[in-house]
């Protein structure tokens, strides 16, 4: 049985969806003056098997920075100035003959990109034929320990289009045993929310394999450079937004973390340990 509290704010709620209306509205109005614009400033470029473009879904803390530079780069410009034009709508940008794309529904849907990347969940992206996609996994307990040392950084983002919240800041003000209570599992267990917004570890793990293709911080350099070679792009390895504080969890901190963590242990068996291509799993 449901109580008053449990009821919505039906006011507050239709404000919401009125503002993320507008918004949408205002994104779509600025994007459009910019989809002829595409046409013009890039072409398309040959892929193997007849693929016109690539997504990456970008997982934080797995060296996914440096990893979308590679691609932001391809145009010959520094690819900090090509994020950073992409920080406001129409959420795009060209760069010699490449054109490029951040998180933007309209545009990642329509595919007017020849590399995109984002943050969002796996499920509220939707993707045209012919796009090869990629994500990157990593230990989640390395993972964790990264983010918390990120967020702990007051220098962490400095040089960089994209910054942390200042919300997310005050989750590491206490030491990291606050931050574990503070953070919200979307964050903790980012590997796996992205791909099932119920935390289910067989839906994720069915989303990410579908990937084409499957890297790992921990030899991403070496992923880099095959999936580069498969391509046939001059992709090169970067290094991008490394913490320079130093932290590592207690005993008691690391087991804790370690048990929290333990859906995305699940996660990464079913991934590492399915019957896919190893080609696409590297």
């Amino acid at each position: 049985m449901s109580t008053l509290a449990d009821e919505p704010d039906v006011p507050q709620t239709l404000f919401i969806r009125a503002k993320r209306a507008a918004r949408s509205l205002g994104y779509a109005c600025v994007r459009m003056p910019n989809l002829p614009a595409y046409r013009l400033t890039a072409r398309r470029h040959p892929l193997p098997d007849g693929l016109r473009r690539i997504y990456f879904y970008h997982v934080r803390k797995t060296g996914g920075t440096a990893f979308a530079h590679a691609f932001l780069a391809l145009g010959g410009e520094d690819p900090a100035a090509v994020e950073r034009r992409m920080r406001r709508p129409p959420f795009c940008t060209s760069s010699g003959h490449y054109r490029f794309a951040y998180q933007d529904p309209g545009l990642l849907r329509h595919g007017h990109f020849f590399f995109g990347y984002g943050h969002g969940p796996a499920r509220l992206i939707r993707l045209p034929d012919s796009t090869f996609t990629v994500t990157i996994l990593r230990d989640p307990v390395d993972r964790v320990v990264s983010l918390y040392r990120y967020l702990a950084d007051p220098q962490a983002d400095e040089g960089q289009a994209f910054h942390s919240q200042g919300y997310e800041r005050e989750w590491v003000r206490s030491g990291f045993a606050m931050f574990l209570d503070r953070a919200s599992p979307f964050e903790l267990l980012n590997q796996l929310y992205m791909f099932s917004a119920a935390g289910d570890v067989a839906e994720a793990a069915e989303r990410i394999l579908r990937c084409d293709r499957i890297l790992f911080t921990e030899d991403l350099d070496r992923g880099l450079t095959d999936l580069a070679a498969f391509l046939g792009l001059g992709l090169v390895p970067r290094r991008e937004r490394q913490s320079t504080l130093e932290y590592e969890p207690t005993a008691d901190e690391a087991a804790r973390l370690r048990e929290l963590l333990e859906p995305e242990y699940q996660l990464m068996s079913l991934v590492t340990g399915s019957s896919a291509d190893s080609r696409r799993v590297i």
